[in-house]
């Protein structure tokens, strides 16, 4: 299950990057990100380990298992289907959409196995899976 609040924090973790940004903008996202964090770790960080893999994914946001890792503590937790925080992680997923220059040939992508490529180059990705 793919959840709006993984999305939303690496994102946010992805657009405070963007050298391309006002710094009004990255004050934005970071007042959105660190609101969303707070609200998560008050309602959720006793509840299983959503603290811990949040920690985990912000020292390595681009990680695929730490996504999941911290995906599953969401969805343990029941942090994943809490509507409050669903629509904050919208509205910082928003921004950070919005955020992004145009032009400036930056991408910022979602989820596993996805390839991207811009301006006359190519991409691929290779998903082996050796479990039988």
């Amino acid at each position: 299950m793919d959840s709006a609040i993984v999305h939303a924090i690496v994102g946010a973790l992805g657009a405070g990057a963007l050298e391309g940004a006002k710094d009004t903008a990255k004050k934005a996202v970071a007042e959105g990100y660190n609101k969303l964090r707070s609200t998560l770790t008050s309602r959720f960080g006793s509840k299983g380990h959503v603290e811990a893999a949040l920690t985990s994914l912000e020292q390595n946001p681009e990680s695929c298992a730490r996504q999941a890792v911290f995906n599953e503590e969401l969805t343990s937790s029941a942090a994943s289907s809490d509507p409050a925080l669903l629509a904050q992680a919208s509205a910082l997923l928003e921004l950070v959409k919005r955020l992004q220059p145009q032009d400036s040939g930056s991408q910022i992508a979602y989820g596993s196995g996805i390839a991207q490529a811009d301006r006359q180059s190519s991409a691929s990705v290779t998903i082996h899976n050796d479990s039988k």
